[in-house]
């Protein structure tokens, strides 16, 4: 059976059209794997793209920090397609090369930034453990406020979730890197 499935707007019932339509006008302007996969339940797809996009375009973090958080996610469940669209926005963002390709070998990366070491260390101790330890807990408030430790504890919990449809649907979920950059068939 077919797992992944990409419509045409043509293709599509008037609910999945509305939802479809708000992602192509918002701020990505395009549909891409996840929505098509959230189509299918539009009912998930309207909230999910409302949430996806206020986490990427409405965070109170700079880019560097939720593109990290995204991809140090995308890494935790071998998601190549989201490392594939989000390593260049990462890059473009300020993360170093040599961070970035720590990251995909899944090898300890360090950073130049406190910011970012405390990004990528506080979104690999919940996605490893399922929560933070007193210590990165703190830091986080103090460092990005609570409101910041919310976004970077959304933007895992939501990512997790897309890589899991993805994964799933068999989008990009069983590349040897993420950064091997191949979809594969289904």
């Amino acid at each position: 059976m077919r797992r992944y499935i990409e419509r045409t707007r043509a293709d599509l019932d008037p609910q999945q059209r509305r939802v479809y339509d708000a992602i192509v006008s918002g701020p990505r302007g395009a549909v891409l794997a996840p929505h098509h996969i959230l189509l299918e339940a539009p009912h998930l797809a309207g909230p999910a793209q409302e949430v996806g996009a206020a986490l990427r375009f409405g965070a109170s973090l700079p880019a560097t920090l939720t593109e990290l958080a995204i991809l140090v996610t995308a890494r935790h469940w071998d998601q190549g397609f989201e490392w594939r669209v989000h390593a260049p926005l990462a890059r473009a963002a300020g993360v170093s090369e040599e961070s970035l390709n720590a990251l995909a070998a899944d090898e300890e990366a360090t950073f130049a930034s406190v910011d970012e070491a405390l990004v990528y260390a506080l979104c690999r101790e919940v996605l490893r453990t399922g929560t933070l330890s007193d210590a990165t807990f703190g830091a986080a408030v103090t460092r990005f406020g609570r409101p910041g430790l919310v976004e970077l504890l959304s933007i895992a919990g939501f990512y997790s979730w897309l890589a899991l449809l993805l994964n799933a649907h068999g989008v990009g979920g069983d590349d040897p890197a993420p950064s091997a950059g191949l979809e594969r068939e289904s």
